[in-house]
């Protein structure tokens, strides 16, 4: 009797050191992303100042479509604001009438 007392004992003892050990684990540390996003910077032109060579691009491959807005940023690049029958699509275009994605430049 006195050995299953000591049996008794020692496993309440072991489990419950378990239990403090487990509930004194800290959770990991959750580290926050910055995420920056280059800003655009374009300056707002008249459609009339958008090149010939732009203009023929849009004629070309967006037929149908006229330029509501046009901005163009310093190094002659523009984005267009089209509207193609009731949709509104921007673009954007090199000075030379390439399109390119913004995002990967």
């Amino acid at each position: 009797m006195k050995k299953l007392s000591i049996l008794i004992a020692v496993f309440v003892v072991s489990f419950s050191s378990t239990i403090i050990a487990q509930g004194s684990q800290t959770a990991p540390a959750i580290e926050e992303a910055v995420i920056e996003v280059a800003q655009e910077k374009y300056t707002k032109v008249a459609t009339d100042q958008v090149s010939n060579v732009v203009k023929a691009a849009v004629e070309k491959d967006f037929e149908g479509a006229t330029i509501k807005e046009a901005f163009q940023d310093e190094e002659g690049n523009f984005k267009l604001v089209l509207v193609i029958g009731e949709e509104t699509k921007t673009v954007y275009a090199n000075k030379n009438g390439e399109w390119f994605n913004p995002n990967s430049k």
